[in-house]
């Protein structure tokens, strides 16, 4: 098993860092997808096509869904949703950054001179890692303000503690342009608050844009 992992590993590497995120893509869909069809993460119905579905959605943030994510899922399924909408948000981000990294390899010398002070002319490895950190940071103070936000919008209508997981779920979905939401009438029973609808507007705009 060893020496098979390592000739996978050996083969990734090989076909380079498209390869790696498409693997890595498709690692986090199977590992949620299994996640999601145990009997913690739903509250029966959800077939293993359904999960498999969900957690391809979620990851690539789609939106698309087959079941209620809000009835179908207990709380563990929802957070594990969340954690594969999160998970697929910073990976679409990180692939821009990796596809702009190697379009800029492909520059003419002219066009790579001029660039030559930008990140596209600096150590690969060095810069993505930068890159990476300015994605994660950028991802976490906007989608931690967005929840701070929809939590006191969402307060007078809500729990504390409901209000809080509602605005931190529909902050990063939001964010991550994924769609998903606990509700099943989605957002519809907040079209009336000016806070919510705004803010998650704003989160949608922001994400839709990404890191720059």
């Amino acid at each position: 098993m060893g020496d098979r992992l390592a000739r996978i590993r050996k083969h990734l590497a090989a076909r380079g860092p498209e390869g790696m995120v498409v693997a890595g893509f498709g690692a986090v869909i199977l590992v949620g997808a299994t996640v999601l069809s145990l009997p913690l993460s739903h509250h029966g119905g959800v077939s293993v096509l359904d999960a498999l579905f969900t957690a391809t959605s979620a990851v690539c943030v789609t939106g698309l869904a087959v079941v209620d994510t809000g009835t179908a899922y207990t709380l563990f399924g929802q957070i594990v949703v969340l954690v594969l909408i999160q998970v697929g948000g910073i990976g679409v981000m990180s692939f821009a950054a990796l596809a702009i990294r190697l379009v800029g390899r492909r520059l003419s010398l002219r066009a790579q001179a001029a660039l030559s002070s930008s990140m596209l002319q600096r150590d690969v490895a060095g810069e993505l890692r930068i890159v990476l950190r300015r994605i994660i940071a950028f991802v976490a103070i906007t989608e931690g303000a967005g929840s701070l936000i929809l939590f006191l919008g969402m307060l007078p209508a809500e729990g504390p503690a409901y209000a809080a997981y509602s605005a931190v779920f529909h902050a990063v979905s939001a964010f991550c342009n994924a769609g998903f939401s606990i509700y099943s009438d989605n957002l519809t029973g907040w079209r009336e608050s000016p806070v919510v609808m705004a803010t998650v507007m704003l989160l949608i705009f922001l994400g839709g844009i990404g890191h720059q």
